[in-house]
């Protein structure tokens, strides 16, 4: 077994080297062969037992005056600096509120008062401004119903338009983007819309035909028909065409008087007379 040398400390086996130290020649005697062997042995032992450690009073030192104060001071430096936003969203918040304040106030008006525009009488066969168009209606008859089936209840009423197309280089690509049409019945002050080629009964046929002669729920560029479905107890001679024109609406993507922000209404009694010569479905 190897130990280690009284006088240098390195390790060799006493035995086997004969008792005599090859490193620094040192004589091993047998009483410090036997110390050297017990220290060896003391040394696992330690290694071997648990650390245990002797009950000690930590003394934890308290905060001064000045550490104190410096904490203070550090709190309060950070207290500001976390108001300074929240102030400084006050202070917009106190400017803006009253313009806020006031746009809501409008707002609520006008949802009470409804759209605001501009009425304007006119007759029919006299040019009105729709910008960047121009419209005319023509005529108003009773829609023959040679070849369509006529509705179970009341009839067809047929309004005829024109238009001369686009007066200036707006950016503007239809007349329905910027006007649209409803009839009054000055009787019950109820509206009404065109009707659909959808709506009217008959064959695939007769509808195309419908579309050949110009008849569209919506104005066109240059000339059409608008047609609507009259109550039985509606009176002809009491009907108003009503155009609603103004601006393109943000919302281009939508159609009739969806896409049109209102800013005029034209009203145009109508005169019912015969249909044209040769009118039929």
């Amino acid at each position: 077994m190897r130990h280690a040398c009284p006088q240098c400390g390195k390790k060799f086996d006493y035995e086997k080297e004969g008792w005599i130290c090859p490193f620094c020649g040192s004589v091993v005697l047998a009483s410090t062969e036997k110390k050297m062997y017990q220290a060896e042995q003391l040394k696992k032992e330690q290694k071997q037992q648990p650390q245990s450690f002797p009950n000690q009073t930590y003394h934890i030192p308290q905060r001064t005056t000045m550490q104190k104060n410096g904490k203070k001071k550090l709190g309060r430096v950070l207290l500001v600096f976390l108001l300074i936003p929240v102030l400084l969203i006050g202070v917009s918040i106190g400017v803006t509120f009253p313009e806020l304040r006031q746009q809501m106030q409008e707002q609520k008006q006008q949802m009470e008062d409804g759209v605001s525009y501009v009425t304007e009488q006119a007759e029919m066969q006299k040019t009105i401004s729709v910008a960047p168009y121009t419209l005319c209606i023509q005529q108003a008859y009773l829609y023959p119903t040679d070849l369509v089936t006529p509705p179970n209840q009341g009839q067809y009423l047929a309004v005829s338009y024109s238009s001369a197309g686009k007066n200036s280089k707006s950016s503007i690509q239809r007349i329905k983007d910027v006007a649209w049409a409803a009839l009054r019945d000055e009787t019950t002050s109820d509206y009404l819309l065109p009707l659909y080629i959808s709506d009217i009964s008959g064959s695939e046929t007769v509808q195309r035909t419908l579309r050949e002669q110009g008849i569209d729920q919506e104005l066109q560029a240059e000339s059409g028909i608008l047609l609507f479905l009259l109550p039985d107890t509606a009176d002809l001679d009491a009907l108003t065409l009503c155009i609603f024109a103004g601006t393109e609406s943000e919302n281009n993507h939508l159609y009739g008087r969806d896409a049109v922000n209102i800013e005029q209404m034209y009203e145009i009694p109508l005169t019912v007379t015969a249909a044209p010569e040769g009118m039929t479905a």
